[in-house]
């Protein structure tokens, strides 16, 4: 199913008074077909409030973890580290900061969804300052900052010096 479906059965649900969580994060889209990054937001916020009315334990049940057990190995966010947080933060106790906890919780549908959500507001916060969140963070700490983009490759300047980066390596060069 595309996001899109998932939006619409969510609908269909809701107006008959049942909120289902799994639709709601499968559905959500920075904006939605018609373009309307408001209601995007506000669905975001709500998608929030109803994680934050759940403990870790009912959260699990509804978007297990994802079985990937390599993370020590790369250095990456895997099931035992998900788990230890878990654990430490209680799994009986309800979620009071979502977007918080998400960010440790390793399952690919509640990761997309957060994702998401961070690019709409980064968007948001562009439209509204004219700066990029990442450029005005890396200001704030001292690192001044330039990236121009030319045709897939990512020109990006630290102190006067430059670095260029490839996203991908296109496969005539392979």
């Amino acid at each position: 199913m595309l996001s899109n479906d998932y939006l619409y059965a969510f609908i269909r649900e809701y107006k008959k008074g049942k909120f289902n969580l799994l639709l709601a994060v499968k559905g959500f889209l920075p904006e939605n077909k018609w373009g309307n990054s408001k209601f995007s937001l506000n669905f975001g916020y709500m998608i929030f409030s109803k994680i934050e009315q759940l403990t870790p334990k009912q959260l699990l049940s509804m978007f297990p973890l994802d079985k990937t057990y390599n993370g020590e190995k790369w250095g990456c966010k895997d099931y035992f580290y998900s788990m230890d947080v878990i654990k430490k933060y209680g799994i009986d106790r309800r979620i009071e900061n979502a977007p918080d906890f998400l960010w440790d919780y390793g399952n690919e549908d509640l990761r997309e969804f957060l994702v998401n959500f961070t690019c709409l507001i980064s968007r948001k916060y562009e439209n509204i300052t004219g700066r990029n969140m990442a450029q005005d963070g890396m200001e704030k700490v001292g690192i001044p900052y330039t990236a121009l983009t030319h045709e897939g490759f990512y020109i990006t300047s630290f102190d006067g010096s430059t670095r260029v980066e490839m996203p991908y390596l296109p496969a005539w060069m392979g």
